[in-house]
Formats: structure tokens, sequence, C-alpha cells
């Protein structure tokens, strides 16, 4: 390990674009355009060979180190170093270390950023400006979770919204507390709501102002029903213009000194509209579908509690004010005139500007202080991973994952034949003596290399060996055998170690150098990062750790079906209303009693977030579950389906399918999914899935077996590693999922698919 050294204590300074720190010695300015061209050749002829198959994906590391501390690393090419700039962290953390190691010409970048005040929160965001397609990002909390996912790049960098990559789970406290106060501040939202409640009380004038209220409360609370039920409402901005909408019919009635007769018809619906648009909003943030009605809940709260504080303040002191108040046609054109101002408004700052999410979580983000040395001598050779050609005549790859770990071996046939084949002087190896090359390379290989997991010695489950071909997109396996020349023949070997989980060490010691081999390189590779390292036959050894404590593989469990809790209380309260109401009515009687009815649907609402029952009742439990609830299921459910093709073992994969597929499909199932999952299986490595994303619900339904139907879409990522290099693939596909309750436990019992689309 090399650090970066000063080259030049009377160098000057200068701060590269990329936020990197350059030391130019005075003496050598005069020949600085003849060190650049000559740098851009060097970069451009021999830095082809890591672009060669350089996927545009940087492996980042996030490691919580305390409340209020974090290391970010990151596995970048030497050559690549200049596309790394200063990462944008919230501006009240600042950088109070960095470090870096150079690796055969790979370098890990390490940076501690650390603040006075908070940790990272969930609504924020890290913005990483590099110039890389996106990063394989991994993150470890102090509580020993970790988050894994894959970041695309947009116009202005890579963004990690921090709720994607951190537990989110809140209590009911906080999930109350937080939308009490997004409904408070949301009141402010150019006072729209404000301005909305001084027109209806200009317009009444009494305390009649509160029956219409009631209406919009009752509108908000039927909210939390209809999102229960699915209903999908439009975005809180637009659910705002519709009350300006409301403001500005009151301003024309105003003007005209016209009564509104549907009053009450438009509060109800401006106040369900408002509601399930709330929802909406919130829909990206994770919250179990019963805190989003909490939620719901409390945003409402903050809302009728602005709305009857301003409407009786406001009332009394209009008596007050009605003698220097103009007269009404002149409050009504003044009153339609900020309505369109504030439209214009919206427009402008909102709509036009794209930003239509409103809710202000306080999350902000400014750039973090970071010079990261670059410039200096570099030692050690460079290795380019799986960049399509070969930088000595054996390289060694070591590729540690969940279920199995895997030696991948690249010699050159050449060096091969000089060893074993003393005197072979033709220039072709025939089909016929390649199998013999095969055997005797395998069997030298066994012999010389020594492979130790979490301290113990492993025999190799699986062995594979083969002529590949080199090309830009890494190494392929040739199909059929061909006459392979001797100056170009390249082996290729795959040694597949079996394990359970995902180790904590890995100790390899290889033997195999000849005469003409001195020095192999070797790289090595696993879910999180990356590093490279030159053995010799003084260093022999490649030491691999865990360098996420605590990280545990996803486990697959089966999907119990739990009764869906019911507000049954509130639902007694409701009949009761209803009831009431039928029966004076058929009597052609005027609804009476209207306080205990406005009591018991107030009691109705307050518990209908909060007082649920587990119960099993036929003709409520067998209706349909709402698309958010089928989403969460199919989520499950896929990622198990997926995932269970993590093993190798064919009887394996079986038993873990068999805790999410009906029997009767697994087959089927296990065919399909062999298919669909086309990412890369090179050379016995296999693909790994590491998201299923549903997309979207578009309908669901009973389905023929008695279970449910969904039309889904979705995507899944996954990666594989082969020979030092990842490969990345997504694909997104629509089908139709049927799923079933057998046994108590949620099980796929068809897929159908409609539509499958390669992403990248």
């Amino acid at each position: 390990m090399n650090k970066e050294k000063a080259i030049d204590s009377k160098a000057d300074m200068s701060l590269h674009p990329s936020g990197f720190s350059i030391k130019t010695p005075l003496r050598w300015k005069g020949i600085r355009w003849v060190f650049v061209i000559t740098a851009w050749i060097v970069f451009f002829g021999c830095g082809n060979k890591v672009f060669a198959d350089d996927p545009g994906i940087t492996k980042v590391r996030l490691i919580q180190q305390t409340d209020t501390s974090y290391l970010l690393e990151a596995d970048v090419p030497q050559i690549l170093l200049k596309t790394i700039k200063r990462p944008v962290f919230p501006d009240r953390f600042e950088m109070t270390d960095f470090d870096f190691t150079n690796q055969s010409g790979w370098i890990t970048l390490k940076m501690t950023l650390s603040t006075s005040g908070s940790g990272l929160t969930p609504e924020e965001e890290i913005l990483l400006p590099w110039l890389r397609n996106g990063i394989d990002f991994t993150a470890q909390w102090l509580d020993g979770s970790t988050f894994k996912g894959l970041f695309n790049r947009s116009l202005n960098g890579i963004h990690i919204p921090l709720a994607k990559v951190m537990p989110t789970t809140k209590t009911t406290g906080e999930v109350l507390q937080e939308s009490f106060l997004i409904g408070g501040n949301h009141i402010r939202f150019h006072y729209i709501h404000l301005f909305l409640i001084l027109l209806l009380v200009l317009s009444v004038k009494d305390f009649s102002v509160f029956k219409i209220l009631l209406l919009y409360s009752l509108g908000q609370g039927s909210s939390m029903i209809a999102a229960e039920l699915g209903w999908t409402g439009i975005d809180l901005l637009y659910s705002d213009l519709l009350l300006l909408a409301l403001a500005g019919i009151y301003a024309y009635l105003i003007t005209y000194g016209k009564p509104f007769k549907l009053a009450g018809i438009a509060w109800f619906f401006a106040g369900l509209i408002h509601g399930i648009s709330f929802v909406n909003e919130i829909s990206g943030y994770t919250l179990q579908p019963i805190q989003r009605i909490q939620a719901l809940f409390a945003f409402n709260l903050a809302i009728d509690l602005v709305h009857y504080i301003l409407a009786f303040l406001l009332l009394i002191l209009f008596p007050l004010v009605r003698k220097i108040l103009p007269d009404e046609r002149k409050i009504g054109i003044t009153a339609g005139s900020i309505c369109v101002f504030l439209t214009l408004v919206v427009y402008q700052e909102n709509i036009r500007s794209g930003h239509v999410a409103i809710l202000d979580y306080g999350s902000s983000t400014s750039s973090t202080s970071i010079t990261v040395p670059v410039s200096g001598n570099f030692s050690g050779r460079q290795v380019q991973r799986a960049s399509g050609i070969m930088t000595t005549p054996f390289m060694l790859f070591l590729s540690v994952e969940p279920y199995e770990v895997r030696q991948e071996i690249l010699m050159r046939a050449k060096e091969v034949m000089r060893e074993l084949r003393p005197g072979f002087n033709e220039e072709i190896i025939s089909i016929p003596m390649q199998e013999e090359l095969k055997a005797a390379v395998s069997q030298r290989v066994i012999e010389n290399t020594e492979l130790r997991i979490n301290g113990r010695d492993l025999k190799p489950g699986d062995m594979l060996i083969n002529f590949v071909h080199l090309s830009r997109g890494g190494v392929s396996i040739r199909e059929k055998p061909v006459e392979e020349r001797v100056n170009d023949g390249i082996l290729g070997i795959t040694i597949i170690y079996d394990i359970e989980t995902l180790p904590d060490s890995v100790d390899v010691n290889w033997k195999v150098f000849t005469d003409s081999v001195q020095m192999v390189e070797a790289s090595v590779v696993d879910a999180h990062g990356a590093f490279t390292k030159v053995l010799t036959r003084e260093d022999m050894c490649i030491q691999w750790k865990n360098r996420l404590a605590g990280y545990r593989v996803p486990v697959i469990e089966a999907i119990t079906v739990e009764p869906y809790a019911l507000p049954l209380l509130s639902i007694l309260f409701f009949l009761v209303v209803v009831i009431a109401i039928i029966v004076m009515r058929i009597r052609n009687r005027q609804v009476s009693h209207a306080k205990l009815i406005a009591v018991l649907l107030a009691i109705s609402f307050i518990l209908y977030p909060f007082l649920r029952t587990s119960a099993s009742i036929s003709f409520i439990t067998n209706w349909l579950p709402s698309r958010e609830q089928t989403g969460l299921l199919l989520n499950d459910l896929l990622t198990n389906v997926y995932r269970a093709f993590d093993r190798r073992d064919e009887n394996a994969v079986y038993d873990r399918l068999a805790l999410s597929v009906t029997g009767d499909q697994l087959t089927d199932i296990y065919l399909q999914n062999r298919q669909v999952m086309a990412l890369e299986n090179r050379g016995g490595a296999r693909a790994k899935v590491d998201e299923v994303d549903i997309l979207e619900v578009f309908e669901v339904d009973h389905s023929e077996d008695g279970g449910i139907k969904a039309d889904a879409m979705w995507t899944v990522r996954g990666s594989v590693n082969h020979f030092g290099h990842t490969h990345y693939r997504q694909n997104q596909y629509r089908a139709l999922v049927s799923f079933v309750d057998e046994g108590g436990v949620w099980k796929i019992s068809s897929i159908e698919p409609i539509e499958e689309i390669r992403i990248y």
C-alpha cells in the first residue's frame, strides 16, 4: 500500500475542476503543454485498455462509524480518478479525514465526514457529481443493517436518496408528529388555505361557517377510507389549485352578491381530493399501509385546526372592521385579482419549473469541501481488470459471493505449452490435444493452490476449464471447441467452492509459477468492492476480509397470510349513522340529533387509523386487497422467487421456491425464471438478483383458482461477477401474476408474461 507524497514543498498549488489539488513545480511550467499532450496520448493509448470493458459503474461504500460520522469509500481505476469530484453532503457536514490506497493501479478513496449536528436522515440525499454511468452503492449503519442499490447518473450527477438505503421504520408517534408538522407547514404554501377561509367568512359572515368547514372535515375524514380502498389522488399542488379555484368562485359570488348553493358539496369534495392527494404525495416514502392512513389523519387534523382557529378569529374581528371595509363589489374584484395572481405564481414557480412536489421535509444539501491529492508518483503495476487483454501470462481472479467462492484463472496457452509440453513447436493446438492439456492444467492448479475460508481448508465443489476469447465485452467461453493458435490461445479456469453464507475471510495461496512467469496479477471482487494485488514468489498470498461487519445475506421466508386489521368499531358507528339517517328520511322527517351524529362521525374518524382488530370475516376479508397492498405482496413473493436461484444446487433451488410457489407450478416457474433471468451466465458465474421493484399494479381481480390475479409491472436488477469484472443488467417485465392462500401462506400459482424490456 503506497500513499501519495508531496512532490515539492515549493510547488505551486492549483485546484483542478474535479476538486483535486495538483502540485506543479514552477520550473516545469514552461513545458506544461508538452506534458499535457503526452498525458493525453498515454490516456487514450493505454487507457483504452481500461475503458474496453469498463461498465462506467463505480462501487461505493458508506459506513456509519458513530451517530454523527461516516466513512465514504470508492474503488476507482487510477486513470479514471479525474472523473471523481467532490461529494455533496448536507451542509452541516465537513470532511475531517482523507486517505487513499494505491493497489496496482486501482485507487480506494476513503473520506471521513462528520458533523456537530444531527446525523443523516431518510429525508436527505447525497449527490455524487461524478462522470460515471452510475454507482453500485452499499450502506452499513450502526444497527448492523446493510442496504445495497444501483443508482444511475442524472444531468447533474448521481443522486442517492437516503430513504432508499437506510432504515426508515418509524413509530406511530413519529409518523403522527411529522405529518402534523407537515400539515401545519403546508398552510403556508402561498397561503391559499388562509385566503380561502377569509373569503368564506366574508361570504357567510356568521358562525354557520363552521357547518361548511365540518363538511370539509367530513371530506378529509372520508379520504382515509378512500385511500385505504386504493383510490389515487392528483398531486397535492393541483389539489391546492382546486382550492384556489374555489376561492375564485367565492370572489365571483361576493362581487355579484349571490349565494353559493352548492357550497356543502364543493367543500366536501375539496376535502376528499385534498386528503387523497396527500397520500399520493407521500407514496414514495417507506411507510406501512396503516401508517399512511395515520399520516393522513395527522395531516388533516393540522389543516382542520388552522381552518377552525382562523375562521373563529376572523368572525370575532369581523364586527370590529366591518365599517372600514370597502363595499363587497370591490372586495370581490380584489379577491378575484389575487386569485389570478396566485395562479400565475404557482404556474411560474411550480408547474413551469417542474417543482410539483410541494411538501417540505426540511432537507437541504450543499457542497462539502474536499481536496483529494492526485499528482505524484504511483508505484506498482497498472492492472486493467477484465480489460480484454492479458498484461501477464497468468491472471488470477477471486470472486466472493453469498453461497459460493470462485477462483477464476486466465492462462496463456503459450506459457502452458512451454511448461507442460517442452519442445512442442507446432503453431496449432488440435482439439484432441486441448482435452489432454485441460486435464493436465486442472491437475496442476489443484495441486498448487490452497484456499481457506474462515480459516478452514475447503475442497472445490466443481471445476470448469475451457479455451476462452477476450474482447471489449470481457471474457467469453467458446461454445464449441476450435483449433487454437499457440500464440493466441487462452485457457479460462473456474474453481467453485460451495458455502452456506457470505464468509468472513478468504485466504488463497497461489503457487503456480514457472521460470518465465515470476509475477501474477490478481484481483478480488465481492458484492461491495474490489482490490488488486501483484503476486510474486516472495508474496503468494491473497487475503480477503469482509469489510462490512455484521452484513447479513438476505434470507427467503414464507409470506404468511395475516388477517387484515379492520376498524370494526368505526364501521359500527358508520352503520349506526347511516341507518339512522335512512330511517328518518323514510319517515319523511328532517334529520334530527345532528350534534349526536356529528359526534359519532368524529369518533369514527378518530378511531379509524388506530383502533383495529385482526379478524377473519368472510364477507369482508374476501374483498380484494388494494393495489398498494397487492404491490407489497408481489414484491415479497417475486423477490423470494428470484433469490431462490442464488443457490447452485437444483434441490436447494426447488426447496426455496416451494416457500413461495405452489407445487403444480414449481417446474414451470423454475424453467421460466431460468430463461427470464437473462443477465449473464459465463464460465460458471451465475447472475444474482439484487433488487425487485414493483413499478405499478394496473388491476387486481379474483383468479379462477380462488386466489388473486394482478396485472403488474416490475423491474429486476441483477449482476454477475466474472473474471474480475461485474456485469450489470436490469430488465422490466409486465405479467399477470396469480397468487393463492395455501395453508396460511401466500404462494404464486402462475405467471403469464405480457411484456419484457431490456433496460441495460
